[in-house]
């Protein structure tokens, strides 16, 4: 009886570390667009803490500082989807004159986060959104992205 149930023990312990990040990945490829993104216009983050935003009306902990740049917008669109399409695990989804979209993938669940970027060429702003799709923290995942897409953008 007790070699039994150690032997149950064993194989639900096995299960759950083999089976619950496969079925975590699973869903996280399998979840579409939601119906907030892609419209050429940014939402509000909603109250997880697994989205950040340059919105000025945005919640504190959500907010941060919009990209900005110099000369044409057409140029500094141009530099932003380079720079997107250079980082890892990233996929440009829409491209159009004053907004892109892309959806960027977590390197171990394949978690996706949505990349929206609005540009506003009469300040030389581009607001953006960065939110994971699913779960509700994200350790600033989101928050770090927008900062290396800055960095590099400015670089």
């Amino acid at each position: 009886m007790r070699r039994r149930l150690i032997i149950t023990a064993i194989v639900i312990v096995v299960v759950l570390i083999i089976g619950y990040p496969a079925l975590l990945a699973v869903v996280a490829v399998s979840s579409g667009i939601p119906a907030n993104v892609g419209g050429g216009t940014l939402a509000l983050c909603p109250d997880s803490p697994n989205c950040v935003s340059s919105l000025p009306e945005e919640r504190e902990d959500a907010q941060i500082e919009p990209l900005t740049y110099t000369g044409e917008q057409s140029k500094a669109q141009a530099a932003l989807v380079a720079v997107l399409e250079d980082l890892p695990r990233t996929q440009i989804m829409l491209a159009r004159e004053d907004y892109v979209y892309a959806e960027r993938r977590s390197p171990t669940m394949r978690f996706i986060d949505d990349l929206e970027f609005v540009f506003d060429d009469e300040t030389k702003t581009i607001n953006v959104r960065s939110a994971a799709r699913l779960g509700y923290s994200d350790m600033d995942q989101n928050r770090a992205h927008i900062e290396q897409i800055r960095a590099a953008f400015a670089g």
